[in-house]
């Protein structure tokens, strides 16, 4: 069965409201691809309109890292990047690259990981100590861990010697024709132009959290210093790219026979309700879902009120990506919503 646009369209046009943009790309095969956007009438957005991806963004570090450092994938992290990363608790057991990527390594957000300006990465964990880590030993326990692709960024670069978004430009955005990048890193002044903010809603309306039309957008320094200029980059969350560049990431499973680092037969893990079944470089790995029908691999996002997902359905041979912008503050539960249920609903339902 065909993809049914205005089924698809009925969906994403009765998200707006309650979101402020609504968007889902799909293409089957090699049928042309759909886009579907509907928003609120203060906005203007296309399906090459720039958003913030949140963690989609783990899809092109991942793919990044899995070039730069897969030789490298059961190496000690501190052999390569020069400088002692152990678990305090654990000192004597060392913390792999694979373990990083897959967030078994154990570290945790709960002491955060937004590195201030100026400083290096390296610095910085080395004084987060026991606080930049979980209550368990590396590679026991997977915990989902935004600071782990921070590490692993700045891993990229200690292996090859070149600033982060060099790489994920050359390795990835590139080969794919994906226009976007890392915190506004390299994008044209048209490109920044062209954006929408990250919002939030509360009874008075939606307020930017992220990229207003005032805002002052971030970018590298002229003089780009590793270990200290990748955390400006945000590699956990911080890409850019619009609705037809997140199809195209879609679309680029094809192509790929994605690894598990991790599945549950693996250890044990938080799965949050679901949203994780295994994982790779940088990519979630469902064999049975409990929220779609057949396999997936891709990647979710939910940051800021903003909940998107680029996704890969091979039985089928359908690649879609979805964005949502606008949640309520204070909704911070990373489990699907319930719109995002009824998109996965909508796509499954266009096959028979």
């Amino acid at each position: 069965m065909s993809i049914d646009p205005d089924a698809i369209s009925d969906v994403i046009g009765g998200l707006v409201p309650p979101f402020a943009f609504a968007g889902l790309a799909v293409q089957q095969g090699a049928g042309a691809p759909r886009f579907h956007v509907a928003h609120t009438p203060e906005i203007a957005v296309t399906s090459q309109t720039f958003w913030r991806g949140a963690s989609i963004s783990k899809i092109v570090v991942g793919r990044t890292a899995s070039v730069v450092l897969e030789a490298h994938a059961s190496t000690d992290v501190s052999t390569l990047l020069g400088w002692p990363l152990r678990n305090p608790r654990w000192p004597d057991v060392p913390i792999t690259v694979a373990q990083v990527a897959s967030h078994t390594a154990g570290f945790d957000d709960t002491g955060g990981y937004v590195v201030p300006d100026g400083q290096l990465v390296s610095e910085w964990v080395l004084a987060r100590g026991a606080a930049a880590f979980g209550p368990h030993a590396p590679g026991a326990y997977f915990h989902y861990s935004n600071l782990g692709y921070l590490i692993l960024a700045s891993l990229c670069e200690a292996a090859s010697g070149e600033p982060f978004h060099h790489l994920a430009r050359t390795h990835v955005l590139e080969p794919l024709g994906i226009e976007g990048g890392f915190n506004w890193a390299g994008m044209r002044p048209a490109q920044r132009q062209n954006r929408i903010a990250t919002y939030r809603r509360d009874a008075a309306g939606f307020e930017a959290q992220i990229d207003s039309a005032d805002a002052h957008l971030p970018d590298v320094p002229e003089r780009y210093v590793l270990d200290r200029d990748v955390a400006r980059l945000s590699p956990q969350g911080g890409l850019r790219l619009s609705l037809a560049g997140a199809l195209t990431l879609a679309q680029s499973f094809h192509a790929r026979q994605e690894r598990a680092l991790w599945t549950p037969s693996d250890g044990h893990g938080d799965t949050l309700e679901g949203v994780f079944e295994g994982y790779g470089w940088g990519v979630q790995l469902f064999e049975a879902p409990t929220f779609y029908p057949r396999s997936l691999m891709g990647h979710f996002a939910n940051a800021y009120g903003f909940v998107g997902g680029v996704w890969y359905d091979r039985e089928a041979d359908i690649a879609f990506a979805y964005a949502l912008n606008g949640l309520p503050v204070g909704d911070e539960d990373d489990a699907f919503c319930t719109e995002e249920l009824q998109i996965f609903d909508a796509v499954a339902a266009q096959v028979a």
